[in-house]
Order: C-alpha cells, then structure tokens, then sequence
C-alpha cells in the first residue's frame, strides 16, 4: 500500500472499465493479477487496457509460470504438491463467516495459468504485437525504476507486448 500511495497508484477495475481517456497511458504493468480473472473476464482487461494505452505502448505482464510449476513436479513428482501449487481450487466455505467472506470478497483462487507462449499469444490475440517472454530482471519500458524488475522470480513470467502504432524516429 505504500508503494502505491508513493507512485501515484489508484485503485481501478479494468474488467469494468476504468476513468482513463483514450490513449493517454504510455506504461500498463500488471503483476499477479491475470490469474485470477475468468476468460470473460480476461478480455475486457485486454480490451481496456488496448484502449487506454497510447499507439506504441508497452503492456507488461506477469504472471505464475505454469511452465515452472510443472518442472518442479516433474523434479519431485508430488502432484497434490502441484495442485496445490497452481490455486486453482479452494476448499468449500464451512463457517458462516467463510461464507460472508465468498460472497463480500469473492474467490482469490486462480481462475487460470500461462505459460510465456500461451500469454503471449493471448495478447497477439487482443491486438498487440511485438508480444515476448522477457528475462528476468530485463524491460523494454524506458522509465522502469520504480518497478520491481525481479519480483517473484522464481515462480513468474513476465510478457511485454506494444499496441501497435506509427514509430516516432
């Protein structure tokens, strides 16, 4: 919370839209946010973000890399450790209060997982080019300081993609 107060983050819904004009935002970085929309859901945060972001942009995101967890069954063969692992399942409110909880705040289990290929192509998908699984710690956003190149490294996969538009040279 403080980062954000400190960088001038809001707080915004791009699934419904967000108070932005057209084409006025030349960085969107979403960081552990994608998983845990539904394919509906998924799409109209594409479609948002292509409208609010200026020809040329760049969209970063990142995600948990299922390629990663998949890697690490293979390593161990522990497949309630990779179910696990993946949040796409939560276990059925009991309490009253568990289940105030689902209906005020909704699930926070993951509703899907990508891979750097499968997330890529989503956002060629929804108009974007130049879509690229980035190294770790490496960007093409210009004024990248106040972003957490190396966050969650271990388990993520971070995709960059432009909206197309004319270069400016």
């Amino acid at each position: 919370m403080r980062f954000a107060r400190e960088n001038g983050i809001e707080y915004g819904d791009a699934t419904k839209g967000l108070p932005i004009q057209n084409e006025s935002v030349d960085v969107l970085y979403a960081s552990h946010m994608l998983e845990h929309l539904d394919k509906n859901e998924v799409g109209a945060f594409l479609r948002e973000a292509f409208r609010v972001l200026r020809p040329c942009a760049i969209i970063r995101i990142a995600v948990p890399d299922i390629k990663k967890l998949i890697a690490q069954y293979d390593k161990c063969g522990d497949a309630d450790a990779l179910i696990e692992a993946t949040h796409l399942c939560m276990s059925r409110p009991r309490s009253l209060t568990q289940r105030l909880s689902l209906l005020l705040v909704g699930t926070r289990h993951h509703q899907w997982m990508y891979d750097g290929k499968s997330l890529s192509a989503l956002l060629q998908k929804h108009g974007f080019t130049k879509a690229d699984v980035m190294p770790v710690g490496q960007t093409r956003i210009l004024d990248y300081k106040p972003l957490d190149l190396l966050e969650r490294e271990s388990e993520s996969v971070y995709v960059e993609a432009e909206k197309p538009g004319a270069q400016l040279y």
